[in-house]
Formats: C-alpha cells, sequence, structure tokens
C-alpha cells in the first residue's frame, strides 16, 4: 500500500495457498484481512453459518478499504463473483473489493512473468519497493521466488507480487517498465 506522504509501494505479506475451491481461498483472504486489521471479528457472534451449512468466521467490515487484485485468469475469473457473494451479499462487508487484472498478450500487463518481474527491478532498486522487515527476510519463500527465479518449483509469490507492484506503480504515477 502507499504510506502516507510517499509514493513508496510496502510489501506487507505474501502468502502461497493451495486451494481447492473458491469458499477456501476467501476464507483465507479473509484470514489475511482480519490478521492485517482490515475487517474485525465480531466478538458478539464470531461463526456462523452460511446456507450451505459450512461454518465461516463471522467478520465485520472495517474502516481501511483495500482493493484485491485478482489474475483475469480461467480459474481465478470465478473468484471475483464468489467473494461478492460470500463476501458482500452474505456479509456485507464492502471494504474489501475484488478487481481483475489481465495479464500477458493484449491485456493490462503485457508480456511474461520475466519480463513483468525485470520491469519491477528499477522500483526495487530505488527503493520504492519496500519489504516488511518483520515478515521477509532470506528464507521467505517469496524472497526466494524473487531472488532465484527461474529456478525454482514455484513462480506463484513472483506473480502476485508483480501484479500488485504494476498495479499499485499505475495508481501512484510511479513507473515501471512495461
Amino acid at each position: 500500500g502507499k504510506h502516507r506522504g510517499t509514493n513508496n509501494i510496502d510489501v506487507l505479506d505474501c502468502w502461497r495457498k493451495r486451494t481447492a475451491g473458491n469458499l477456501d481461498k476467501v476464507k483465507a483472504i479473509l484470514s489475511i484481512a482480519y490478521d492485517w486489521g482490515i475487517i474485525e471479528l465480531n466478538e458478539d457472534d464470531p461463526v456462523t453459518v452460511n446456507a450451505a451449512g459450512v461454518e465461516f468466521p463471522n467478520y465485520l467490515g472495517g474502516e481501511v478499504t483495500v482493493d484485491l487484485i485478482i489474475e483475469d485468469a480461467g480459474q481465478q475469473q470465478s473468484l471475483k463473483s464468489d467473494f461478492r457473494d460470500l463476501v458482500w451479499n452474505e456479509r456485507s462487508i464492502y471494504n474489501i473489493r475484488p478487481k481483475l487484472i489481465g495479464i500477458g498478450q493484449s491485456k493490462k500487463l503485457p508480456g511474461d512473468k520475466r519480463e513483468r518481474l525485470v520491469g519491477c527491478t528499477g522500483l526495487m532498486e530505488s527503493g520504492k519497493v519496500r519489504f516488511n522487515p518483520w515478515k521477509f527476510n532470506k528464507g521467505h519463500v517469496a524472497i526466494k521466488e524473487l531472488m532465484y527465479f527461474g529456478t525454482t518449483t514455484y513462480a506463484d509469490c513472483v506473480d502476485a507480487f508483480t501484479l500488485g507492484v504494476h498495479c499499485l506503480a499505475k495508481r501512484l504515477s510511479i513507473g515501471t517498465s512495461d
């Protein structure tokens, strides 16, 4: 996010989580939002059961509005509508806004993974992208993927990082090389 009075991008957290379906993804997203104080737990009624009989933490919306950036790719496209159904319609939490962002040819973010990562290096070198020192160290999965890109088994964190940096850089009017 944007730090008060600066045009820096602060990377607060990054998780890699394999989930079977959108319900598990939404639960994970809300758990992260709760950890970061974006939403609150309803202390009077901490657990709800949805129409399908699934228990769900009963969160309440918060004061901070955030955009949830979702890659506009096959299996992810349904996450936006499921998120709105589960979070907006069932829980009336409106301060997390899901946004689909396309990548690749003729999309908002052109190029392949390597090109998008290279496009972020100038911001990292200039100190415009800062990592949370309490969360990230050389052993963190995201740092390993960024440092050893192309040799790691996964590149999920690199995808999330470049998608977030490109979107925030555009919003803050600071440059990435596209």
